[in-house]
């Protein structure tokens, strides 16, 4: 996907580097030994208080594998417990909770990217998995609700365990090398989208549409992990990977973004389909 600076507006065109329809196959397996970092990601270590936090090897090929063994499975999207009042939040509570700036991931380790994470609630009720990369080896983020602000009056949901976030954004001096700002956003089903240098958000990207304007209904595919790589302190491209569950295929996708004045987004997308697909 290139996002291309214009006068007026973005625009935004797709580009697919490597579409790749996989059939479910036997899968390898790997150890997953437990870990802990702080809860926002950081590489600190905060003692043996902390929740044991999934810790493994990651690389492209052990997310291939994952999405091949989930396709031979039933499919069952995480959602949050029935009871949880995350679900009854409406579009004004929902934005009466923020992220506090001070828990972004990477803020003091002077690399050219930080990360923000979203909320569970409102129309967001899957919690999604948040994983953080460095040489080679995953952390899980940590669910807590002490990286959050929470206006007077919707301080009780901070009391309700959610099992993940709903998505995160990415900052990165895009505009001015002084300041870090917001370029890209995931949250929601398969959506993601971003912008360029003096841009504005537009439109939406998703991962995968199936069965659009069909009169048997549209199925909306959900992003429920992602991999985050750490950048190198100076880089200028970040790599983010994820993993895409629906009721009729899986999918392993990797994302290299470079924003800039043309914010350029190569995308890799393998999917192993449930069912036939037409």
């Amino acid at each position: 996907m290139v996002i291309r600076k214009s006068p007026a507006y973005a625009i935004l065109t797709a580009l697919i580097c490597t579409v790749v329809l996989v059939f479910a196959a036997p899968v390898l397996t790997q150890s997953q030994p437990s870990g802990a970092t702080s809860p926002t990601g950081t590489d600190s270590s905060t003692g043996s208080a902390e929740p044991e936090r999934l810790t493994h090897q990651f690389s492209r090929q052990w997310l291939l594998e994952r999405a091949r063994s989930l396709a031979e499975q039933p499919f069952e999207l995480p959602a949050l417990d029935e009871d949880n009042p995350l679900n009854e939040l409406d579009y004004d509570e929902y934005r009466r909770i923020s992220f506090d700036p001070y828990a972004a991931i990477w803020a003091r380790q002077d690399r050219n990217f930080t990360l923000d994470l979203f909320h569970p609630g409102f129309l967001y009720t899957t919690p999604v998995n948040i994983n953080l990369v460095v040489g080679g080896v995953s952390r899980q983020v940590l669910y807590t609700t002490d990286i959050f602000r929470y206006e007077e009056g919707i301080s009780d949901v901070e009391n309700f365990d959610a099992q993940g976030y709903s998505g995160f954004r990415v900052y990165h001096p895009i505009n001015t090398p002084d300041r870090f700002e917001e370029f890209l956003v995931f949250q929601g089903a398969s959506y993601f989208r971003g912008t360029a240098k003096d841009q504005f958000y537009g439109l939406s990207a998703r991962g995968l549409a199936i069965n659009t304007a069909r009169p048997e209904g549209e199925e909306f595919p959900y992003f429920t992990d992602f991999w985050i790589e750490r950048p190198e302190v100076g880089a200028e491209k970040i790599v983010i990977h994820a993993l895409l569950d629906s009721p009729s295929t899986t999918g392993a996708f990797r994302f290299d973004i470079r924003p800039g004045d043309s914010t350029v987004m190569d995308v890799e997308a393998s999917l192993f389909p449930r069912e036939e697909m037409t």
